[in-house]
Parts: structure tokens; sequence; C-alpha cells
């Protein structure tokens, strides 16, 4: 159970607030094997997943980097390119995305408390507010901010996102911060910025992969969260 007054939740978004699965897959890593495909590149689904969690662009170029394919088709513009192939793909699917089940209930019981409650996301600011309007986050009060990696200009694992969004509630305690997310990515993020780091299993990284970040707690989905309030 936690230990200290909390007043900050920073959630991710697909895979841990946002159920981002359709007919069986992921969209997000739909969305990146095709945006691959279209460039004549193919992609496990595993390795897409290695760097789930990442900002979407540096996904890609890391992804790039690990094909086995000659320096010099690793280029700056093609990672641009694929990185725009993803956008488009993303976008037309954005009306299929959906809650995780129980992030609602989750919202209310931290508002209750008096919790500040931020989702982030690797996601571009266009995205971002996208599925923040299809889910009428803002338009039900349900959240107090939802951001996108390009606020502060660096992705995960770096810590500056959490940072920025203490310094905007006014939060100093690294103690009094949840991070909460489902790929190692979102648990290294809380590691480095000191904050409790709860793993959540309803995104595409196994409990395996998750176990080996050390998160501080794992839970099956956003609706076990108040368990570790002691409720």
């Amino acid at each position: 159970m936690l230990n200290e007054p909390i007043h900050l939740v920073v959630f991710d978004m697909a895979g841990t607030t946002v159920d981002d699965r359709h007919l069986g897959s992921s969209i997000v890593l739909e969305a990146i094997s095709q945006a691959f495909t279209k460039k004549g590149l193919e992609v496990s689904f595993d390795l897409i997943n290695k760097h789930r969690g990442k900002q979407k662009s540096q996904a890609i170029e890391d992804i790039l980097n690990e094909l086995k394919h000659p320096p010099h088709i690793r280029t700056k513009a093609l990672a641009k390119d694929i990185y725009e192939e993803f956008l488009s793909f993303l976008i037309d699917q954005v009306h299929s995305l959906k809650e995780i089940e129980g992030t609602t209930s989750t919202f209310k019981f931290l508002k209750n408390r008096k919790v500040n409650i931020a989702v982030s996301s690797g996601f571009p600011t266009e995205i971002v507010d996208m599925i923040a309007r299809h889910l009428k986050w803002k338009e039900f009060s349900l959240v107090d901010s939802v951001e996108s990696v390009d606020v502060v200009g660096v992705g995960r694992p770096d810590p500056q996102m959490i940072y920025y969004l203490m310094e905007r509630f006014n939060v100093d305690n690294p103690k009094n911060v949840i991070k909460v997310g489902d790929t190692v990515a979102d648990i290294m993020e809380g590691k480095n910025a000191g904050v409790w780091t709860v793993a959540v299993l309803s995104g595409t990284q196994e409990r395996n992969t998750l176990v080996e970040a050390c998160p501080d707690f794992i839970i099956n989905s956003i609706k076990d969260l108040p368990g570790l309030f002691g409720e």
C-alpha cells in the first residue's frame, strides 16, 4: 500500500487509460507496422512492442536502427516519412478508441480525494487532443491535464514530463506523485523522476517484461489503482 499522501497521478494514454485494441490487435502497433510496410520494410510486432511507450518519432528511429539493412536507408528523411504515415493511419482510427474499463471510476475516485489527474502520451499534440475530445475527458471534468510529449520536447524515459506536471500542480515531493503506465518506458520515466511507479497489465508488454523494470506495484489495470490507497 502507498504510505505517502498522493497529490498527483500521471497516467499514460494508450494501453493504460485508452484501449487501443481493435479486431484483436493494437491499433498503435498496427499503425506503426503499416507505416513501415508502406515504405517496403517489414517489421515484427515484437520489435515494435519493444519500443512502445516512447515518443513515437523516436520509437520509429530506434526501430529503423535495429533493422538489418544498410546504413544508407536509415535516414532522418525515411524516419520522418514513416512517422507521417503512422500519424495518418492513427488519425483514421481515433473513432475506434475507447477507455480502458474502470478509467472513469478511478478518475472519480481520485477526484474525490482531491488528487490532481494528468494524462500524458508519446503521441503528438494533434493526436492527444483528438483522443481527449473523443473520450470527452475535459468535457466531463474527469482530468486536470492532458499533455503531449511536444510540451517538453523529450520523451520517456526522460522524466521531464513528470517534472513539468509537478511544477504545474505545485507538487514538490516526488513521493506525493504516482506514475501509472503499461510499458517499461513508463516505469523508467517514473523511476528517473523518483516518484511511485505502477505498472498495469492492460497493454501489450507482458508481466515478465514489466517486472524487469522493477515498478513499485503491478496491477491488472487502472480499475485496481484505488486498492493501493487501501480502499
